[in-house]
């Protein structure tokens, strides 16, 4: 394991295989913490329905798992493994507060990864950020109120997904229309040129074909 790897010295380097001095001493320690914690009644897990609100808040931003995972510091599974569990350690909630704290009010630059999280946190209605009161957000009984999630139009969709860079494969999945449907809308809503764009974007040779001579 390199210096550089976040496990290094820590006890998650020692059960990633790394049996080193620094990750032996992380590994010591944290066996000694857990004795001590278990002797006190100190309780080191937590229910992860917070740390999952926090993440799912953060895709709806943008923000996806493997980005995530890379500001906590952890190896770019490591979010969806947690999120499968029903209960996490307490330092791992905290570590993923942290990273809400750092990420939720800031959106991603745009990037594939960026749009699918969106898309995501779209079709499974995950709330963002300032829908959560931060209070309340680790209370399992507790539901956002005062707020509702709103369906982003089409066009906004399209204007997002061509800011973004993306081409026409990725709007038709997206939107789940056809090729011919798409152009037949965009022509009629004055978005032919945005159209073009997603074109261009997914085979630059089509520059001639139907739909972009008459975008242009």
């Amino acid at each position: 394991m390199t210096p550089d790897d976040p496990r290094h010295g820590t006890n998650a380097g020692y059960r990633a295989g790394c049996h080193c001095a620094p990750c032996r001493a992380g590994a010591n320690g944290y066996d000694k913490r857990y004795r001590w914690d278990r002797h006190n009644g100190v309780v080191r897990t937590v229910p992860s329905v917070g740390t999952r609100r926090r993440v799912h808040a953060l895709n709806a931003l943008g923000w996806d798992n493997i980005t995530i995972a890379r500001h906590a510091g952890r190896s770019k599974g490591w979010v969806t493994e947690i999120l499968k569990q029903e209960s996490i350690y307490a330092s791992t909630a905290a570590l993923i507060c942290r990273v809400y704290d750092e990420l939720s009010m800031r959106i991603p630059e745009p990037s594939p990864a960026a749009t699918r999280a969106r898309n995501t946190a779209r079709k499974n209605r995950w709330q963002p950020p300032l829908a959560w009161d931060d209070d309340r957000i680790d209370d399992p009984a507790y539901r956002p109120s005062g707020w509702q999630y709103r369906p982003t139009s089409r066009a906004d969709v399209l204007t997002e997904l061509d800011e973004q860079g993306d081409g026409l494969y990725e709007a038709l999945r997206v939107l789940k229309v056809s090729e011919a449907a798409l152009w037949k809308w965009c022509k009629e809503n004055g978005m032919s040129a945005t159209y073009r764009r997603l074109v261009i974007r997914s085979n630059p040779d089509r520059g001639q074909n139907q739909y972009t001579r008459e975008a242009s």
